[in-house]
């Protein structure tokens, strides 16, 4: 990456942003650092489009997708600018004027005595424990004694510090709550006025300097009521709550978490007698013994109500306003992408379809055949095919009816299945706005990206990085072709790997079947069948839509044609593979595996025949680890006695 520098008119971008343009994140870091350095461009007074021009370079190299660094971007300039930090009433220190605070405050002194004027009122309890060692030998604060602010305040002044009242040097502690007289349990939180906020390490384990902590509290603008010094890796926020009970207290405390998301916040920390370091107190770290220090007093927003009311008003999610779309009429979506003369698209435009079959099915036949439909219509197509080579894709496209002046203007041809190379066919997809974007070759893709098919969570990221953006960004149809799964006990209509592909489908996949098998100089025809159709504009799932017949032509052509199945042709195969289907498991004692029965016929009338049969209940299936067993239901009839009856 290049050294960058502040340049621009405003404010200079601080340290920290320029670092991240020059070094970048961590893997779990990228997004929360590409939303602060936005923020940091955005408070500087940095146009959108220079920001962009930056941060797009960077996330990239860091793994993250354009569309996804483009919205992080986007809405971190769609929140008001932040003014310069300025700590509220009350406050000891005063940041620098700046967008990022460089380092925190020096310790105030009389820190302890200060800490209770911020923090509680004269005629509250205040729990102080000093730190021992145990039988075992480690350190561990012990009850402590709870006074009255007035008494603290007698005894700090007549004994010369809070450190003369205890004098240890292994650690002093001071609930962040007032308790009732000798608490030390949460049940004893006389009032859930702080939640302690303290963290020295992120998520993924990275040490967090002290300035970096202090940056993050400033920037969340909560109410602070103390910041302390720990005296060791980590400061100590007293975040101001003012919660009128436990369940509020709870409410307002999961906020602050969910706010502090990236950071490794203690769970202890959760419980409103959580005990926080004392101001002015000593510890020891590896021998050396260290002050606790109280840093600054009343910063950030004036209460929580404050802050929350701001909150709604700067940090409202992106919610879709519906009335636009139910004034538009709302009508249904139909698939108007690749019409091969069936009345209909075959693709729904904006989604992610899909096609999947068995090897040597034709699932790149059908999809050439389509990207040919959408070019002869005027349409631009991205093909992306790490299965073949760029001969045998012109070879297969041509012998398929493609015009070559289609191929060289109208086909933008992609050999590689590289996230580095699919990023930058996204980025020319947003610009050029292609009809249709084929992926043919799934599982290639998903290699090449390091993802397994079998895991849920991948393949939710690879379809969310490598195919979302050309629906998003771009508007295309995408069509994915896949395979399915070698098990005839397991298959159904779905595709092999894990069910969250169907999941993230959200226009139409196609289970493909062969009808007559094909091949070049010889006839033959395949169907197509829903196996999904979210929105409905294709047919229900197990519907044949469309049957794709392939006829040898002079000149090593292939003449494709779409027809529509003729519903008595199929009702009369199914009817007939039903009565097949009795007859077969009455020969072998009305019981059979689903292996067999799938040798009776074409694999997908034998399922739709199956279907009707359990249906009505002649059959049912029982299963036998993986296998499936198919048995005739009896067919016994009872006659009811006179008294029965």
């Amino acid at each position: 990456m290049p050294r960058y520098k502040s340049t621009g008119e405003g404010p200079p971008l601080p340290q920290r942003t320029l670092d991240y343009l020059a070094s970048g994140a961590v893997e779990g870091q990228r997004n929360a650092e590409l939303f602060d350095a936005a923020c940091q461009f955005r408070d500087a007074g940095r146009p959108v489009g220079e920001a962009e021009a930056q941060l797009l370079v960077r996330a990239a190299a860091d793994g993250l997708s354009e569309s996804e660094a483009r919205q992080t971007i986007q809405s971190a300039y769609a929140k008001a600018a932040r003014e310069p930090v300025v700590p509220g009433a009350g406050s000891s220190h005063a940041p620098p004027a700046a967008a990022i605070v460089a380092e925190p405050p020096e310790p105030v002194a009389g820190g302890f005595t200060k800490l209770l004027e911020a923090c509680f009122r004269d005629d509250e309890f205040v729990a102080i424990a000093p730190a021992a060692e145990d039988e075992v030998g480690e350190i561990k604060p012990r009850k402590g004694v709870t006074l009255t602010v007035a008494e603290w305040r007698v005894r700090v002044e007549k004994k010369g510090g809070i450190d003369r009242c205890f004098g240890t040097k292994l650690g002093l502690f001071v609930r962040v709550n007032p308790m009732h007289k000798g608490g030390s349990r949460n049940e004893d939180v006389a009032t859930f006025r702080h939640v302690l906020v303290e963290f020295d390490r992120d998520a993924a384990g990275a040490t967090i300097p002290k300035a970096e902590q202090y940056r993050r509290i400033i920037d969340s603008g909560m109410p602070v009521s103390a910041l302390i010094d720990s005296g060791n890796k980590s400061l100590h926020a007293w975040v101001r709550v003012d919660a009128a009970d436990a369940a509020e207290y709870e409410r307002r405390v999961g906020i602050i978490w969910k706010w502090f998301g990236s950071m490794d916040l203690d769970r202890q920390n959760r419980n409103p007698s959580r005990l926080s370091r004392c101001p002015e107190g000593w510890r020891t770290v590896d021998g050396e013994v260290r002050a606790q220090a109280l840093l600054a007093t009343g910063l950030g927003a004036a209460s929580w109500d404050t802050w929350e009311a701001q909150q709604s008003d700067l940090e409202t999610p992106p919610f879709i306003d519906l009335a636009e779309i139910i004034a538009n009429g709302c009508e249904p979506e139909l698939p108007t992408v690749a019409d091969v003369g069936l009345g209909t698209g075959m693709l729904y435009a904006g989604r992610i379809n899909e096609i999947h079959g068995e090897p040597g099915t034709g699932k790149s036949n059908i999809a050439m055949a389509l990207s040919n439909a959408v070019m002869s219509a005027g349409g631009l197509v991205i093909y992306i095919d790490p299965e073949d080579t760029p001969t045998g894709f012109t070879r297969r496209s041509l012998q398929l009816g493609a015009r070559p002046e289609d191929l060289t203007q109208r086909c933008r041809y992609l050999n590689s299945s590289s996230p580095d190379d699919i990023a930058l066919a996204q980025r020319w997809a947003a610009i050029h706005r292609p009809t249709l974007v084929v992926i043919d070759g799934m599982a290639e893709c998903m290699s090449a990206a390091g993802k397994n098919e079998d895991k849920a969570d991948e393949v939710i990221s690879f379809l969310r990085d490598q195919a979302k953006p050309f629906t998003d960004d771009a508007g295309a149809a995408v069509l994915i072709s896949d395979h399915v799964t070698k098990s005839w006990e397991d298959r159904g209509l779905w595709s092999r790997g894990s069910g969250a592909k169907m999941g993230r489908y959200d226009g139409v996949s196609y289970a493909l079947s062969l009808i007559d098998a094909y091949a070049p100089g010889q006839a033959g025809a395949v169907q197509l069948t829903v196996a999904k159709d979210r929105n409905g504009g294709v047919g229900v799932k197990g519907k044949p839509v469309a049957e794709v017949h392939f006829t040898p032509a002079a000149g090593n052509r292939t003449i494709v044609s779409f027809k529509s199945p003729d519903p008595r042709d199929e009702t009369s195969k199914v009817a007939k593979v039903m009565a097949k289907i009795v007859e077969y498991l009455k020969e072998n004692g009305g019981s059979a595996p689903r292996t067999e029965v799938r040798k009776l016929g074409k694999s997908q009338t034998i399922d739709r025949a199956v279907e009707m049969l359990e249906q009505s209940r002649r059959i049912t299936r029982v299963k036998d680890g993986r296998r499936h067993i198919f048995n005739l239901a009896s067919t016994c009839r009872y006659r009811l006695g006179k008294k029965s009856a």
